[in-house]
């Protein structure tokens, strides 16, 4: 009698044991699909503006992902490379001064949020 007893607790606590764990996935998988949603919804944008034209690069903390731009020709596909090549902080840093030295105008960097 005290074995069948003892097979049940060790189901129940089995049981338990099981549900607590699944609990503790199942709101990390939760946690981390807000942190990633989160990430997706900020992004930066550098606005550079002259009077030869100007350029709005959009950007996230690992590449460009597009732009806009009015006099000024850019091609996406091989800055996109280059970004990733150099790092997009260095890319974003060393676009920004080329402008700057070749233009009349000045960029700033703008924080968004979709």
């Amino acid at each position: 009698m005290n074995s069948e007893f003892s097979v049940k607790k060790n189901k129940k606590s089995i049981v338990k044991i099981l549900a607590i764990v699944s609990g503790v996935v199942v709101a990390a998988i939760i946690l981390y699909m807000i942190i990633s949603y989160k990430k997706s919804l900020h992004y930066y944008e550098l606005e550079c503006q002259s009077n030869e034209g100007h350029i709005t690069i959009i950007y996230n903390k690992s590449k460009i992902t597009g732009y806009s731009a009015s006099k000024i020709s850019y091609n996406l596909v091989q800055q996109q490379n280059e970004a990733q090549k150099m790092g997009i902080d260095n890319y974003i840093s060393q676009f920004s001064d080329w402008f700057e030295d070749t233009t009349t105008g000045t960029c700033t960097i703008e924080e968004k949020y979709r």
